[in-house]
């Protein structure tokens, strides 16, 4: 006796499309304020935009009137404001608890009747004399701030997410 093998069927399911999970709201470095519910990855992304050029408009409005169009300055009468993002305090910890070097991670630049002038010297940055620098009238220049930031590492995930692209600080 031969056994016949059984037909085979292909029943087509329902095509499941990966989406992003939704992330728990919650309190961040950025106090962005966290309400009930979560969000997608993309709309955090864009409160924290929204936090960064706000209150004086909307995201909406400033894709229609200044993105790739004009220049857009935020000012505020609030130092604080973006103290959980950087701060003095943040940098003197981020000096003080790694191996930050000169050029390397941070540059000290100058302008002289316009023209830039680098007053790197070798070895690793300490804070004193980063400070010194600072207090001359020098400005500070880090370089991939959000390797040592955890507040700018996450500001840069989260707009990477809003505007699809790679962010840098």
């Amino acid at each position: 006796s031969h056994i016949m093998p059984l037909p085979l069927t292909f029943t087509p399911s329902k095509v499941v499309v990966k989406q992003e999970p939704k992330t728990p709201r919650r309190p961040t470095i950025l106090n962005v304020e966290a309400s009930s519910g979560s969000l997608d990855s993309v709309e955090i992304g864009r409160e924290k935009f929204s936090w960064v050029i706000g209150p004086s408009t909307t995201v909406d409005e400033f894709m229609a009137q200044f993105w790739e169009k004009k220049p857009f300055l935020v000012q505020r009468s609030d130092p604080t404001y973006y103290a959980n993002l950087l701060s003095r305090e943040k940098i003197d910890e981020m000096l003080r608890n790694n191996n930050i070097e000169y050029t390397k991670n941070l540059d000290v630049t100058s302008y002289r009747e316009g023209v830039r002038e680098t007053h790197n010297p070798d070895g690793r940055a300490l804070p004193p004399d980063v400070w010194a620098f600072y207090e001359e009238g020098c400005s500070i220049r880090m370089l991939n701030p959000q390797t040592y930031l955890p507040g700018v590492y996450e500001m840069n995930v989260k707009l990477q997410e809003f505007f699809h692209c790679m962010t840098g600080s």
